[in-house]
């Protein structure tokens, strides 16, 4: 079903590739939200102001959240398909994750209110009144908020919209507090126990919950989230196929939204390679990212010096003392500075992601281990913790 609906109403909607066919399917998607919302509003506001149930009433209003959230949705993603410009040279599109921020605060809101509302019918319950149709419309109300969690799913899951999953993820949760307030308000009619105060109090904290956790995803992608493993080893499986580089690091990666990715990277060459030649392997190698992996990748190059006995004998030598200190150390950028009475060492020390020492104890003890061999020479580290790579 879902799938004949997105092929009415989305045009080439098997390009999901392309930006404007995932921002159709993100506005569709968003129309379709706040249709059924507002439907699942009116009816719930409906039932619970004839049954005189405040926990049906609460999940009314969160409907009705929702048919906000859906039109906030929209317009996040309205705009961030609008093309980059002078003021915003990497595109609009974080305003799909900074409309994610909006949903999320407005849920906390709701909750929070929801909590007086609660507490309020707590010490002040009244009788809920309960027909087979009213009980049977709110049943079927559970019916469509499962619906709506599988469209959204299956269409979070096409585009990789984390806005759209998370709006799976309410819908579902919403499913489950209806069925919880439809078993609440039956519960109390049978047994005339005056729970109904209670249900809409465990509803309101759940969405609090469920609104913290959409915040904090959002935010994660607002503040730069780490690439996946997938994308940092597809990078690096792709430079790893050049033969005519010797290694490379420091990598950088950059998402400004969906598929928008920039990323900067050092490689290593021959010290002896000529420039143009040079020029020609990152130029190469730019391009391929950009169409095979569609990342803006700028390169930026580090010689090495490979022809130096001099300078080889210390690199084998500094390598073996970093990797007695700890085995899962390594170093890149090595050069050495030659001087009549004494030598400048320079390197890259690449840590471990888990080193929990600090910085200046490291490179105090490690300075300390390299003067025991090189006594008079002068030693410069610079301390490179990669969290980027995908050999966690």
């Amino acid at each position: 079903m879902h799938k004949k609906l997105t092929a009415k109403f989305v045009e080439n909607h098997q390009k999901i590739e392309d930006d404007k066919v995932r921002n159709d399917y993100g506005i569709f998607t968003a129309l379709v939200g706040i249709i059924s919302n507002l439907i699942l509003f009116l009816i719930k506001i409906t039932l619970g102001l004839l049954i005189n149930s405040i926990s049906i009433l609460a999940d009314s209003l969160n409907n009705l959240v929702d048919s906000i959230s859906s039109i906030i949705t929209l317009v996040g993603f309205k705009l961030s398909a609008k093309p980059a410009d002078k003021d915003h040279p990497f595109g609009h599109a974080r305003y799909e994750s900074i409309s994610g921020l909006f949903v999320g605060i407005i849920v906390v809101y709701v909750g929070f209110e929801f909590i007086k509302a609660s507490i309020s019918k707590v010490f002040n319950p009244t009788p809920v009144q309960l027909t087979t149709p009213m009980l049977l419309l709110l049943f079927f109300t559970v019916l469509i908020k499962l619906w709506q969690y599988s469209f959204n799913n299956f269409i979070g899951k096409k585009i990789k919209s984390n806005v759209i999953l998370a709006t799976a993820v309410d819908s579902r949760n919403d499913s489950l507090i209806t069925l919880l307030v439809l078993l609440g308000v039956i519960f109390e009619y049978l047994f005339k126990l005056q729970v109904d105060g209670y249900v809409g109090l465990a509803l309101a904290i759940f969405i609090i919950v469920s609104g913290i956790t959409m915040l904090r995803e959002t935010v994660y992608d607002l503040l730069g989230r780490r690439p996946s493993n997938e994308k940092i080893k597809a990078i690096e499986d792709l430079l790893s196929t050049y033969t005519n580089i010797l290694g490379f690091h420091d990598l950088i990666i950059h998402q400004y939204g969906y598929n928008q990715y920039f990323a900067t990277v050092h490689i290593e060459v021959d010290a002896n390679l000529d420039l143009l030649e040079a020029h020609d392997i990152i130029n190469e190698i730019e391009n391929d990212f950009l169409e095979k992996l569609i990342i803006n990748m700028v390169i930026h190059l580090d010689p090495v010096v490979l022809d130096d006995p001099i300078n080889n004998a210390y690199w084998k030598a500094i390598n073996k003392i970093v990797k007695e200190y700890d085995s899962a150390y390594s170093l890149h950028d090595f050069r050495l500075i030659k001087h009549h009475n004494h030598n400048v060492i320079f390197f890259d020390l690449v840590v471990d992601q888990k080193e929990d020492r600090r910085d200046e104890i490291i490179l105090k003890e490690l300075k300390a281990k390299i003067n025991e061999v090189y006594v008079n020479d002068k030693i410069e580290i610079v301390i490179d913790r990669n969290y980027l790579s995908a050999r966690r």
